[in-house]
């Protein structure tokens, strides 16, 4: 039961993280596909575009896991609702919409 409680804490926690982390650009590094190459934190493009993406899963990733392990004591001692491990996530993909919006409705 405790793994459930910890995925839903996980969950809710990799939302928000990856949210802040695009918004605020938090790569933990980049990849320049058109040189193979990957440099440490957020750095501007060379040739071509530069990729983020894996550098902001990768911030959120570790965000939400020192999260979920610093919540250990709380997620053992109370109860943690399920619905937040849907409704959180839900709420980041809204954010993503609305965020995008002028990709959406021109």
């Amino acid at each position: 039961m405790i793994a459930i409680r910890s995925a839903v804490v996980f969950a809710a926690a990799f939302a928000v993280a990856y949210v802040v982390a695009v918004e605020a650009n938090l790569a933990a590094f980049t990849y320049h596909p058109r040189l193979s190459e990957w440099d440490w934190g957020r750095t501007p493009s060379r040739e071509g575009p530069a990729m983020y993406y894996y550098g902001w899963l990768f911030t959120a990733t570790g965000v939400a896991g020192f999260l979920t392990l610093l919540g250990q004591p709380l997620i053992r001692r109370f109860a943690v609702p399920l619905w937040l491990g849907w409704l959180v996530p839900l709420a980041a993909m809204l954010s993503f919409i609305w965020f995008l919006r002028g990709f959406f409705w021109r």
